[in-house]
């Protein structure tokens, strides 16, 4: 998904019908994220190779995967 799609899905809503279930200050660090990650990612896919992406992004999702399921039981 990106910032458009996002933009356009909730437009039409009437602010108090999503205001109550996402604050703003939980949506702002989102969009501001992925707007200054947007030209890095870019800027990644076309000078790093892709296997080397594929392996490193595989890599922060096992490790994120079991750190959250480390704090989940527990054990940290």
């Amino acid at each position: 998904m990106n910032t458009t799609e996002f933009f356009v899905t909730v437009a039409p809503r009437p602010r108090s019908s999503w205001s109550s279930a996402l604050p703003i200050e939980h949506l702002l660090p989102l969009v501001l994220g992925g707007v200054l990650a947007a030209p890095f990612g870019g800027w990644m896919v076309k000078h790093v190779p892709a296997r080397a992406l594929m392996i490193a992004v595989g890599t922060l999702i096992v490790t994120l995967s079991i750190w959250q399921l480390l704090r989940a039981f527990g054990v940290t």
